[in-house]
């Protein structure tokens, strides 16, 4: 059996079948951690191993939920069968699947991932609907879901969850929804019994700060004006705010002055507004100073004084208020009462960008965009504050980021039409993955292959690439193994990693494991982790070199722990197995935690089954050695 798994033969066999299922999971679509399954099993029938039509392509997670099924390729048709002909063999059967495709979901549906748990509820609630049956194997993950506090859609998948539990005749089941209503009650209860304990906590205070008022204290007739202004254990009066603000205010109080002055302000009583704003800007109140900079700038209710606002301007402005900075920094722009200095102007925008004030970050991306007001013209810094405003919801966010997107595509592009082929494979990269620009796999391979000709290694790969997966280009893995060769003779990692791949499969290059052991050996002595996995594969199965279980390991170690998650998964089953090493739950937690870890911010791997595997395998282990 060996000999035949080993041949020329079945590698071609399964190129051939993952070729025909489009490098995917026929039941389930994933592109990742796949398995080319013999659908009658090779130990029964082994003169069938390299027939096309006994191959087909599963990831992981689908390859362990079939095992031991093999004459039946899709979960769906045992499914169909019990709904169709529900006989007692099959019922059990599709008992003990339900079993295992609840163990598959579990780790997904408590995944801090929304993606990932997203998905794996869609796929719960399908299981309930197609076979209602099964609801009590799944009602721990139903139970989890009423008690989670995770995901955007939190309401309606317990709605959901409540209404597959309603229909369910199952004493468990309506027990799980009597438990869910009532804790929902006694949450209402308690919320009920906190906002009847704020209002009787506003209460006491209020009868304190009414009991000091008629004493004269200032601090009392400011809070009363505060908790009147605000509705806190009183009906919110407007009118009563400003009667107690008053009373503070007449006696110097700073922050009564300034919220009185407010009031006044929104109230079209700019006069008094004015009024007190001077009284608290004069006592050194940075905001009142501002408010007061403000009218004299643009004459509410006072005449127009661009000196006397530029005076308040800067008292609130060193004090660090955003609001003055801002407006100073466009008086020293204009010149307006003051002398016209852009580099002044550039100072106290930046002051008030870097506290977040998004129009001073669109003022100051202006400049260094249009004509280098104040400092020299520098996109990168244009760019920069723009996306800052763009980020805190300015009102032109949207056009910023058009205008974003524009400058980052426009200066590449015309670095990259002046022939500088990193350039040209910077927006070969921008095309491929839709950064900036419409999303265009031909325009990608066109400037890949511009940097490419000039012997861009970095490009030459990223062609190969495009080739390989049949972006902007008819499918040919000659072409890609041309490219990759021209980049790997260039001593590129990645390419030479890719050029092993395809010796090993025999795409585009005649297979040859021994040839594909060299370029995993030069990409893997480089420090490419995924080529260091690679070549421990082919040590242990003893493709193109003689097999050798130590060798193999000394290359997982490697890949490893530099992060490559297929190295840690293989580590954690080796250490729970004891296989080549000594056996230990401990340390294979530790590698399944971070092939799980490693997977969930990788995007490659983020969706695939590899994840879903590890994390359920870290889930097991830790609660074994609880």
């Amino acid at each position: 059996m060996q000999d035949i798994r080993k041949s020329p033969e079945y590698k071609r066999w399964r190129r051939d079948v993952r070729q025909r299922d489009g490098d995917a999971c026929r039941v389930c679509g994933v592109h990742l951690n796949l398995h080319i399954h013999h659908i009658k099993p090779l130990e029964k029938y082994p003169d069938f191993a390299t027939e096309l039509d006994n191959g087909i392509t599963l990831c992981g997670n689908c390859h362990a939920l079939l095992r031991g099924k093999e004459e039946s390729t899709n979960l769906q048709t045992i499914i169909e069968a019990a709904t169709k002909k529900p006989d007692m063999r099959t019922a059990d059967q599709l008992k003990r699947l339900s079993g295992k495709f609840c163990t598959y979901l579990e780790p997904r549906v408590k995944s801090i991932h929304s993606n990932l748990r997203n998905k794996a509820i869609q796929q719960l609630f399908v299981q309930l609907q197609i076979y209602p049956a099964s609801l009590d194997q799944f009602l721990p993950l139903i139970q989890h879901l009423l008690d989670s506090k995770n995901g955007s859609d939190e309401e309606l998948v317990k709605q959901i969850a409540v209404e597959f539990l309603k229909s369910s005749s199952s004493g468990t089941a309506l027990r799980v929804l009597s438990d869910y209503e009532r804790r929902i009650e006694f949450e209402k209860q308690k919320k009920e019994a906190e906002a009847a304990r704020r209002r009787r906590d506003y209460t006491t205070t209020l009868k304190k700060y009414l009991f000091l008022a008629e004493q004269g204290d200032t601090n009392a007739h400011y809070h009363l004006g505060w908790m009147y202004e605000h509705g806190k254990g009183v009906d919110q009066s407007d009118r009563e705010a400003a009667t107690w603000y008053r009373k503070a205010a007449q006696q110097g109080h700073v922050e009564a002055q300034y919220n009185l002055g407010v009031m006044y302000q929104y109230g079209w009583g700019h006069t008094e507004a004015v009024k007190w704003f001077q009284k608290a800007a004069q006592q050194g109140h940075a905001a009142a100073q501002y408010c007061l900079g403000f009218s004299y700038r643009y004459g509410s209710s006072i005449e127009r004084n661009n000196g006397e606002a530029v005076k308040w301007f800067q008292k609130a402005a060193k004090q660090g208020n955003a609001e003055a900075q801002v407006e100073l920094g466009v008086m020293y722009e204009y010149g307006n009462g003051v002398e016209q200095n852009h580099e002044e102007a550039v100072k106290w925008l930046r002051k008030a960008a870097e506290q977040g004030e998004p129009s001073s970050q669109y003022r100051l991306g202006e400049m260094f965009y249009k004509n280098g007001m104040g400092a020299s013209q520098d996109y990168g810094e244009a760019i920069k504050w723009f996306r800052k405003a763009a980020e805190q919801e300015h009102e032109d966010a949207r056009s910023l980021y058009d205008t974003i997107c524009w400058l980052e595509k426009d200066v590449i592009q015309k670095v990259a039409e002046q022939s500088c082929a990193n350039a040209q494979n910077e927006l070969g990269i921008m095309y491929s993955n839709g950064v900036h620009v419409t999303q265009d796999y031909e325009e990608a391979v066109k400037w890949y292959r511009k940097a490419a000709e000039q012997g861009h290694a970095d490009a030459q790969n990223n062609l190969g690439k495009m080739y390989t997966a049949e972006r902007g280009v008819d499918w040919a893995d000659v072409e890609a193994s041309t490219w990759y060769r021209k980049a790997a003779e260039q001593g590129h990692p990645d390419a030479q990693n890719n050029l092993g791949a395809l010796y090993e499969e025999g795409l585009g290059v005649e297979l040859d494991e021994e040839e594909a052991v060299k370029w995993y050996r030069k990409a893997a002595e480089q420090g490419h982790s995924n080529a260091q996995f690679h070549l421990g594969r082919m040590y242990e199965e003893g493709w193109g070199v003689e097999q050798n279980d130590e060798e193999a390991l000394e290359w997982y170690f490697k890949a490893a722990d530099q992060g490559d998650a297929y190295a840690q998964n293989e580590l954690g089953h080796r250490y729970e197995k004891g296989e080549g090493v000594k056996q230990s739950d401990e340390e294979a937690l530790k590698w399944f935690s971070e092939a799980a870890h490693q997977c969930a911010y990788d995007s490659d791997l983020r969706d695939g089954s590899l994840h879903d595997s590890a994390l359920y395998n870290a889930l097991r282990l830790r609660d074994k050695l609880r």
